[in-house]
């Protein structure tokens, strides 16, 4: 029965990560003889994987701190993944917005229009447009969004990646000057 080991060498001045697989060699008769083994060093493995896990950490916190909404959808508009920041602007929990459509998030009036840019995106254009989305409560929410398609390695558009920054305010007040100039 062979035994798999994690074992540790200092090499030089360094600790270096060893896995290790250890058989019995018998002979003819059965007794044990010797032993097989093979090492294989885990330490650049371990090291790379290490790196990967703080990388990820990191760019999760940037996503998770940033106050733009950062939205990533499928190429059918499906919600793949929405930062808190996109789901406090809509008033739903990011859980509730996984797996939801992006006309979900849309006036009714809106959503030819809409289509449209999404038919752009799969084309593979970038944009960058003022949009009116519907909030959970039903309210108007005014945003930036800036959009980009998001490629696999052969080149084809599997979804987009939208920035949402919250324009309802400067809306408002747009609005009030021109009722204010008529």
């Amino acid at each position: 029965q062979p035994e798999i080991t994690g074992d540790k060498f200092k090499i030089g001045a360094e600790l270096r990560n060893f896995e290790t697989v250890r058989t019995p060699y018998r002979d003819a008769e059965g007794k044990v003889a010797g032993i097989i083994g093979i090492s294989r060093d885990l330490t650049e493995r371990q090291r790379a994987e290490e790196a990967l896990r703080a990388s990820e950490e990191r760019y999760r916190q940037i996503v998770e701190t940033a106050r733009e909404g950062i939205w990533l959808l499928d190429s059918e508009g499906m919600t793949v993944f929405a930062n808190q920041a996109t789901a406090d602007m809509l008033g739903y929990s990011v859980q509730e917005m996984r797996g939801r459509s992006l006309f979900d998030f849309v006036f009714a009036e809106d959503r030819p229009a809409i289509e449209r840019r999404l038919e752009l995106r799969r084309l593979g254009r970038n944009q960058q447009v003022d949009a009116r989305l519907r909030r959970k409560d039903g309210a108007e929410l005014w945003v930036l969004a800036s959009s980009s398609p998001i490629r696999d390695a052969s080149g084809q558009v599997t979804g987009a990646l939208t920035m949402l920054t919250d324009l309802t305010a400067r809306k408002v007040v747009e609005e009030a000057m021109q009722i204010a100039g008529k």
